[in-house]
């Protein structure tokens, strides 16, 4: 988090070597590694952890490692994924 973006956090996150990412849109270690980091915006926020999101987009991918944008707001959480590369993923909300 940074003091200009109190509502903001990013995450990396990169899957083990034993770890095949193919047959999956976004390997799920990937994205449960970047959804850890609501627990905290909605510590600060004072905002319930989502259980699931309103809207979804995922472009299916075999990246092994991802760079996650998390935002909170007063209408709820943002979620933006690019792969290591720096290529869109999609986003969660």
């Amino acid at each position: 988090m940074s003091p200009s973006e109190p509502h903001t956090l990013w995450v990396e996150a990169a899957l083990p070597q034993q770890a095949d990412p193919r047959g999956f849109r976004l390997h799920p270690a990937l994205l449960d590694a970047a959804t850890h980091g609501l627990a905290l915006l909605a510590s600060r926020a004072e905002a319930p952890v989502p259980l699931r999101f309103a809207h979804a987009t995922l472009r299916p991918t075999a990246a092994r490692s991802l760079r996650a944008r998390l935002k909170v707001a007063s209408t709820g959480f943002r979620l933006d994924l690019w792969d290591g590369e720096g290529r869109v993923l999609g986003s969660l909300g």
